[in-house]
């Protein structure tokens, strides 16, 4: 009996020295049949036996070629990657400031600017009494006092307006970084984004609306998410400030259009009323800006620390063969 000259295992069954599967496979790939080059029979090797490693003594693996052995250096060692259904890995959060810095300054020029509402209600009072004095005595007031009185009243004015610039300057500086805090605090919120917060106090009629939006956008976005105390939490403090600015400025715009048309001491007196009132009414608002300042950026470094403490979740990656 002749074995397979490939296999050494069967018998072999054509002219070539080759098994039925062994020819079988040669045909199948296109290879030639040619007897392959004769294996050098090892030790204790008979015509006939099996050939090494089908059952004969083992042979020895190869030694290992030099520089492929172990490793001369440990391997580095690299985080393990997110496995699906485990815990994220949390890593620290995009850092926000709260614009400590901008609400100390706008609470100062607010604080100015009472002082210079102040001054106007004195400056108001005086061409008041002025007026009076002169429907009921006419000859009682002198045209120096009338002089002192249009002179106050033009500094008051003057000290108003330079206030409100200052202030409004300011303020909208808060305001966009207010607004630009809370982008990061909820960035799918996309509705009055940074530049309504600067150009929406500059566009006629609208800008009596846009700011109090942005306002609110920026409220909703600084609170906490499960809040304390819910009272203290919305936003009705801003309605307000908004009201008595609005307010403010329509009334006082209309004092200053009666003063300067005023002719009769009755024109007079009533152009002084609208004054002092639109000069309470900025006081109030004054003041419940500062609040407002106050609030949203005290609201936003609690919520800055929040996030810092429970760090932040990346999202997992994707799925083997999703996109």
């Amino acid at each position: 009996m002749t074995l397979c000259s490939i296999c050494q295992r069967n018998t072999a069954a054509t002219a070539q020295g080759l098994c039925a599967q062994c020819a079988t496979g040669a045909t199948l790939t296109g290879q030639p049949t040619a007897s392959p080059a004769p294996v050098p029979p090892g030790p204790g090797y008979a015509p006939g036996q099996p050939g090494p490693g089908y059952g004969g003594a083992a042979v020895p693996p190869p030694p290992a070629a030099p520089g492929y052995g172990a490793p001369a250096y440990p391997a580095p060692a690299y985080a393990a990657q997110p496995q699906y259904g485990a815990a994220p890995v949390l890593l620290p959060p995009t850092p926000v400031k709260a614009p400590w810095g901008l609400s100390y300054a706008v609470i100062v020029l607010l604080c100015i600017a009472v002082l210079v509402d102040l001054f106007s209600i004195g400056a108001s009072l005086s061409v008041r009494e002025l007026a009076e004095d002169f429907r009921s005595s006419p000859y009682s007031v002198t045209q120096a006092d009338a002089d002192h009185a249009d002179d106050v009243m033009a500094v008051a004015t003057l000290l108003k307006g330079l206030a409100l610039l200052v202030t409004g300057i300011l303020f909208i500086i808060w305001f966009a970084k207010a607004r630009g805090n809370a982008a990061v605090f909820a960035p799918d919120d996309t509705s009055w984004g940074r530049g309504w917060a600067i150009g929406g106090w500059f566009i006629p009629l609208a800008g009596l609306v846009i700011p109090r939006l942005v306002a609110g956008a920026i409220w909703q976005a600084s609170r906490r998410s499960l809040p304390e105390g819910g009272a203290a939490q919305r936003p009705t403090i801003l309605t307000f400030w908004w009201i008595f600015h609005v307010l403010g400025l329509l009334t006082w715009q209309v004092g200053f259009q009666h003063y300067r048309e005023a002719l009769t001491p009755d024109e007079l007196a009533s152009a002084a009323g609208w004054l002092l009132t639109a000069d309470i009414i900025s006081i109030a608002a004054a003041v419940l800006a500062i609040v407002v300042v106050r609030k949203i950026t005290s609201m936003q470094s609690e919520k800055s620390a929040a996030v810092a403490a429970m760090g932040w979740q990346p999202p997992m990656p994707p799925m083997p063969g999703m996109r």
